[in-house]
């Protein structure tokens, strides 16, 4: 079991670490936000239903989408293409550090509903350094936003904000999700209604079908990008690494993320960086390292399936597709 947290830590760890390069390849690629969303949906829910029908031939089983992983998938994928729309757009409306930090107080909605939904418990000492962690990150905000490249914009911080709730409900029902069905399933059904839910936004942020498709060689790349380290690997980690992390946990290791998200612009956009905004990054990945460690050496999960209470008509007893 430890093991397992272990794994789980680890590739939450990575997910952030490229999750956090998001935002500034998306400011790279000159697209409306939620047209880069809709592309790097499209070609990563097209990669999620090939890597299924390539595991279920190998390994004998289903090679397409079961009707339950549909069930399951539709309302984490709904929440999701709106969470995209909503970050997407934000980042390319103010600074990438100032859209990123209004992403870190995603643990001040998550740990509170997950102690209610899910009965998970956080230790005082993570909530400390969760704490110390939102200092850092104020320091990096605070400190650096006349030397960014774009202003603060309300609408830009309204979307922001919508982001967080989007998010939260995200985090809550692909947790119920992954107790039923595989990692592989559930990416592939989330994705795609994810896709299909942001068509229509894109169409109208881009100003019509016909724009939705013009996307210029730096764009394609810059979509290729975002569907690998994204779509695939990032969000393919968090996804599996739920059935041993709780989302109280996952949650403040991403407060982790505008940090690093400043270091990407500072390094491939050349927006600017302060000596302040560095020592804010040196104590938020400090206080992170932090919590991975106490998360990953914890004796078992925060969160057990049999401690939370079952949703509407859900029967636990022979519920175990898709587990390894």
């Amino acid at each position: 079991m430890r093991a397992s947290r272990r794994l789980g830590v680890a590739g939450i760890a990575t997910a952030v670490l490229g999750l956090s390069i998001g935002s500034t390849v998306v400011k790279s690629s000159g697209l409306p936000g939620p047209v880069a969303a809709f592309w790097r949906l499209f070609f990563g829910a097209i990669a999620w239903h090939v890597i299924v029908f390539v595991t279920g031939r190998r390994n004998g089983g289903p090679t397409r989408l079961t009707k339950e992983a549909w069930l399951l998938a539709f309302l984490p994928g709904f929440a999701f293409g709106i969470n995209l729309s909503f970050f997407f757009t934000a980042v390319t409306m103010t600074s990438i550090a100032h859209s990123e930090f209004i992403g870190a107080l995603t643990p001040l909605v998550v740990v509170p509903i997950a102690r209610r939904r899910l009965r998970e418990r956080v230790p005082r000492s993570i909530l400390n350094l969760a704490g110390l962690a939102f200092v850092g990150i104020s320091l990096v905000i605070f400190t650096g936003s006349s030397q960014t490249s774009a202003p603060p914009s309300l609408k830009g911080d309204l979307l922001g904000l919508g982001s967080i709730y989007t998010w939260t409900y995200y985090l809550l029902k692909s947790r119920v999700a992954r107790d039923k069905i595989s990692t592989m399933q559930f990416m592939a059904g989330m994705t795609t209604v994810a896709a299909v839910t942001i068509i229509p936004i894109a169409i109208w942020r881009a100003g019509g079908v016909a724009n939705v498709t013009h996307v210029s060689a730096k764009g394609w790349v810059m979509v290729v990008i975002m569907t690998v380290t994204s779509g695939l690997v990032s969000h393919g980690l968090v996804a599996w690494a739920q059935k041993s992390v709780p989302i109280s946990t996952i949650s403040i290791m991403q407060v982790a993320q505008p940090g690093i998200a400043t270091f990407w612009a500072w390094l491939i956009l050349h927006q600017g960086i302060t000596f302040t905004q560095v020592i804010g990054m040196i104590v938020v990945m400090g206080a992170i390292a932090a919590v991975a460690w106490m998360s990953a050496t914890q004796s078992s999960p925060a969160t057990d399936p049999a401690l939370r209470p079952p949703e509407h008509g859900e029967n636990r007893i022979g519920n175990d597709s898709g587990r390894k």
